[in-house]
C-alpha cells in the first residue's frame, strides 16, 4: 500500500509541475506579447502567434490554449520536443532551454524513485 501511494504521488507530482510549467510558458509569452508595441506585434512572431493562441475571451479557446501549453510543457520537460510547437522567439528560446534543464533533473529524480519502488517490490 505505500509502495502505491508513492507510484500516486508521483504521478500527481508529474501533472502539477507539467501544469505549473505549462501556465508559466503560456504566462510568460503573453506579457511578452502584451508589452510590445504595435509594431513589435505585427511583425514578430512568437509562440502565440504562431500557433493562434493570443484572443482569451472564450472560454472554449482558453482549455485549448491550456492543452497546447501543458502538451508543450510535457514535451520540453521530458527533452523529447516533438516539433510541432516550439519557442519562437529569443526570449521563448530561453525559457525553454530552462524548462529542458528543470525537466532533466526532474525526470532523473521521478526515473529514480520508480526504479527504488520498484527494487523494494523485489
Amino acid at each position: 500500500m505505500k509502495n502505491i501511494y508513492k507510484v500516486f504521488r508521483l504521478i500527481l507530482g508529474t501533472i502539477i509541475i507539467t501544469y505549473f510549467f505549462g501556465c508559466s510558458f503560456y504566462m510568460l509569452s503573453s506579457q511578452q506579447f502584451l508589452f510590445s508595441s504595435d509594431e513589435t506585434k505585427q511583425n514578430s512572431d512568437t509562440f502565440l502567434k504562431k500557433f493562434d493562441m493570443i484572443d482569451t475571451d472564450d472560454s472554449e479557446n482558453s482549455f485549448e490554449y491550456m492543452i497546447k501549453s501543458l502538451y508543450f510543457a510535457i514535451t520540453t520537460l521530458s527533452t523529447v520536443g516533438y516539433g510541432d510547437l516550439y519557442p519562437i522567439s529569443n526570449f521563448e528560446k530561453i525559457i525553454g532551454t530552462i524548462i529542458m534543464l528543470v525537466g532533466v533533473v526532474f525526470f532523473s529524480f521521478i526515473m529514480g524513485s520508480f526504479i527504488e519502488i520498484i527494487s523494494t517490490f523485489n
